[in-house]
């Protein structure tokens, strides 16, 4: 099963889609996050997983917006580039701990990579968004403009700048920009480092890493029920 192929089928709808260039994003915001990024290791699991094939594909489409991003991926799978400094994890069963927590977060936030932006009501709780400090919500109309945003949805003024500041890509000013797939995943990876999540996910503290992201538990019966499927997929993989 290839790496495409576990990602659909968390999702079936996808298939429909068809949004090749989200799940590619989402992919790569994965390998980020997970810390898969030892060469030889990322190699090996390139090969085995069909990823590999995936990117020779996308780097022979000159139309694919993905070509660049594919070409610079396989220079470091085939030895190219140096540099690369990835923590890989100890055993398989700690990268598919990652895996399925990143994945299942993920999958609730973007209601199963369809929504790159907060549906807005406005709902009770989307109205205290606005002039709210713990956001850096400090100008009108603050709550609105910088609403959930990405595969985890960011959120609030503070975590735009902050993001901002990390990809290198003023959100602040263009907040739409979070919803292009390439930002709207690494933005996601981006939060899930940041906060530390593997280090929850090794300990088995699901419910931790839905708070760290939601702030409360909305939602947790989805996330764990995601959670179940995405490790049902990753154990039929070899």
């Amino acid at each position: 099963m290839s790496i495409r192929e576990d990602i659909l089928a968390l999702d079936p709808d996808l298939l429909a889609s068809r949004n090749d260039v989200l799940i590619a994003q989402t992919v790569s915001a994965g390998r980020t996050a997970l810390g898969m990024v030892e060469r030889a290791e990322f190699s090996a699991w390139a090969a085995a997983s069909g990823f590999r094939a995936t990117l020779e594909d996308l780097a022979g489409d000159k139309t694919s917006p993905l070509r660049a991003s594919a070409l610079s991926c396989l220079d470091v799978i085939r030895g190219g580039a140096a540099g690369i400094d990835f923590a890989w994890p100890e055993n398989k069963a700690m990268l598919d701990a990652w895996i399925a927590a990143f994945l299942a977060q993920i999958g609730h936030e973007s209601g199963g990579l369809r929504y790159l932006r907060e549906i807005w009501g406005p709902t009770p709780a989307q109205n205290r968004y606005e002039g709210r400090l713990g956001l850096g919500n400090i100008e009108p109309g603050d709550g609105f403009r910088y609403r959930g945003r990405g595969l985890i949805q960011i959120t609030g003024r503070a975590n735009y700048r902050a993001v901002s500041e990390a990809l290198g890509v003023d959100f602040v000013a263009s907040p739409e920009k979070l919803e292009m797939p390439e930002y709207a995943a690494m933005s996601a990876a981006w939060f899930w480092k940041t906060n530390g999540l593997n280090d929850l996910a090794d300990a088995g503290d699901f419910v931790a890493i839905t708070r760290r992201i939601n702030g409360g538990l909305n939602g947790v019966e989805d996330r764990i029920a995601r959670l179940s499927t995405v490790r049902a997929v990753l154990d039929e993989v070899a």
